[in-house]
């Protein structure tokens, strides 16, 4: 049973219909409401760290006269590692408990922000920035897999709604809070604010007793299932779905560094730089409630390929609505491209796999998300050093309409080859 002394609860598991691990049931009733919110809570470590870090370490860069291209070198190697150990992360959860490889990322997460106050020198924001990004990856992965532990199948439904929200609103607060502390006491010491902030969620793993699911399967797959993830690579419908992935992170990882960049160079101050920052994210939160909607009207994949269209077309406009009030436009398409591709994605993952492989997918997607973040800015930087921002923004834009033509072409393929097949069953 669970409790607050930080004892385990192991998840009831079968295979084949043999019974694995301790007959205990992770009912959510076993937490306090206080726990609950602690657990929801938690989930906006993630993305909340990852917007104080989008917003602060290009501006510190820059700041210690970095150009744009290394600029964009040091934002993309926090999403470097991640890119490749991912699945490694989820693993980790698994092997050691969510609850403390949550502890762990978040204590390594917040000691790499610290260490941030005393660079002077942005070169070394690149290797800060390389361990940064894991520990925040890790720790995100982990309070997801708390959650996946925690309940009966029919709740698990809710209790990752209320998670998504409290991310969600994590991605709203972060950038606004960030901007004003910028503000008061300058970029370079915003990232001790910042590592306390982070040791603020380190305390809520403390707290939190650990949930832990028993073994479903009675052997793993080998090199920390990167061989049954390069199997699942060679299905179409799974092509599909990580080229789309990979699109909904470009979009905002190639605009979100250089953005505030040029409204910074443009006289723009910082909070209402971190204010476009927060419409992107609260356009995001919102628009995810009309996902299912647009599913039905077209598919999953189709209305994530609209979805995504419209944020690369708010990417090449950016520079040009440069301008109050139309500089949150872009921000509005962009966030509308996240909100309403993220649940979309996540289904049609859960949808191309089978049931015991569905984590080990959402891994691969986390890892086509991390290779966008770290390849997206680097090419954007490139780009802008030699020849400016607007430029850049716009060559990123046509990058990701390029990709977005490849997944349909390869959706259509998938389709017709789906329909060929139930018609021969048919006949």
């Amino acid at each position: 049973m669970c409790g607050s002394d930080g004892s385990h609860v192991r998840v009831r598991a079968t295979v084949s219909g043999e019974r694995v691990g301790h007959d205990v049931e992770p009912l959510s009733s076993q937490l306090s409401r206080a726990q609950l919110g602690l657990v929801y809570l938690s989930g906006s470590f993630g993305f909340g760290f990852q917007q104080m870090s989008a917003f602060l370490v290009p501006l510190r860069a820059r700041e210690l006269a970095a150009p744009l291209d290394q600029i964009g070198l040091i934002v993309g190697a926090g999403a470097i590692v991640p890119a490749l150990l991912s699945v490694w992360s989820g693993e980790l959860s698994d092997r050691l408990g969510a609850r403390r490889t949550y502890v762990g990322g978040t204590i390594v997460a917040a000691l790499a922000a610290l260490l941030m106050v005393p660079v002077v020198d942005y070169w070394l924001m690149l290797p800060i920035q390389l361990v940064m990004g894991f520990a925040r990856s890790t720790a995100w992965v982990a309070s997801q897999t708390y959650v996946a532990n925690m309940g009966r199948p029919d709740e698990r439904a809710t209790h990752m709604g209320r998670l998504s929200f409290a991310t969600n609103a994590g991605t709203v607060v972060a950038p606004l809070a960030i901007g004003q502390v910028a503000n008061l006491v300058g970029y370079q010491w915003s990232f001790s604010v910042m590592g306390a902030v982070t040791l603020a969620y380190t305390v809520i793993g403390v707290i939190l007793p650990e949930v832990r699911a028993a073994r479903t399967s009675r052997t793993r797959g080998g090199a920390g299932g990167f061989g049954r993830a390069l199997q699942l690579c060679r299905q179409r419908g799974m092509q599909v779905v990580l080229l789309l992935t990979f699109v909904r992170l470009w979009n905002g990882s190639g605009w979100r560094p250089f953005m505030p960049i040029y409204l910074r160079e443009l006289g723009f101050d910082n909070t209402l730089i971190s204010s476009v920052l927060a419409a992107n994210s609260v356009v995001g939160t919102f628009t995810s409630l009309g996902a299912s909607w647009a599913a039905r009207k077209t598919s999953n994949e189709v209305a994530t390929a609209i979805a995504l269209g419209l944020g690369a077309i708010g990417t090449a406009a950016s520079p040009a609505l440069a301008f109050v009030p139309a500089v949150y436009v872009p921000a509005l398409l962009i966030g509308t491209g996240v909100g309403i591709s993220l649940p979309l994605l996540m289904a049609s993952v859960s949808s191309e796999v089978p049931s015991d492989q569905r984590g080990l997918a959402l891994g691969m997607r986390m890892s086509m998300n991390q290779a966008a973040g770290a390849l997206a800015p680097l090419s954007v930087g490139a780009v802008a050093e030699p020849y400016g921002i607007p430029l850049a923004l716009l060559s990123s834009a046509v990058f990701s309409l390029s990709l977005l033509g490849a997944s349909m072409a390869l959706y259509a393929s998938h389709h017709r080859r789906q329909a060929a097949v139930h018609v021969d069953r048919d006949t």
